[in-house]
């Protein structure tokens, strides 16, 4: 039996961007491995290709709110460029 090595591990993910109505709202929760979770927003990021970045662990979430509230860094520019 083969083993899969270095399994994606499956975490918990906040979506830290503006709400775009019908794809996602601002700190909603998503569980699974990044890649399945990021696939839930590929036709999305069609349109908005920023929004794959703006989904963060959910260790991360208070300094991603941070950076995006003071400004002048990648992650507020994301921001406004979804918004």
């Amino acid at each position: 039996m083969a083993k899969k090595l270095n399994p994606e591990p499956e975490e918990v993910f906040v979506y830290v961007g503006p709400t775009v109505q019908g794809v996602a709202q601002n700190g909603s929760i998503y569980t699974g491995t990044r890649s399945a979770v990021l696939a839930r927003f590929s036709a999305a990021a069609e349109r908005y290709p920023q929004i794959c970045d703006l989904i963060v662990r959910d260790t991360e979430v208070a300094d991603a709110r941070k950076k995006i509230k003071k400004g002048g860094n990648a992650l507020a520019q994301l921001f406004r460029a979804v918004k």
